[in-house]
């Protein structure tokens, strides 16, 4: 079964060269932002405090373009979770709001990390 391609991203980078790669890159990026809808990112360093057994705590997360509708389809540490749920929604223009919430037997503490967001446009 032969692979359809389209003739902006068919060839091999070498072959291609530097501009031309380019173009074929903000090519394919449209391809999936038509195909899924416009992805967008944002992180920032945060240290959350000691979270209890059944609470929660919260943080803000700036993420250019994010719009009330948007899907917030992830969310990541830099270390590891610990048993905590994470989750997010966009609460306000650019504003992606984080959730860590404690359903584990004990308190949780993380250490200082790197927050991530992954936002799809509606």
């Amino acid at each position: 079964m032969a692979i359809k391609t389209t003739a902006n991203l068919r060839l091999p980078l070498a072959t291609l060269g530097d501009s031309a790669f380019k173009r074929s890159f903000k090519a394919a990026m449209a391809l999936i932002d038509a195909a899924v809808g416009r992805v967008l990112t944002g992180s920032k360093t945060h240290d959350f405090a000691s979270i209890l057994v059944g609470a929660q705590a919260t943080t803000t997360v700036t993420v250019p373009d994010a719009a009330l509708g948007d899907f917030v389809t992830g969310v990541s540490l830099g270390v590891d979770a610990a048993g905590l749920r994470l989750s997010g929604y966009v609460s306000a223009v650019n504003t992606v709001t984080v959730v860590a919430r404690n359903d584990t037997g004990g308190a949780v503490d993380l250490a200082s990390t790197t927050l991530r967001v992954l936002v799809r446009k509606a």
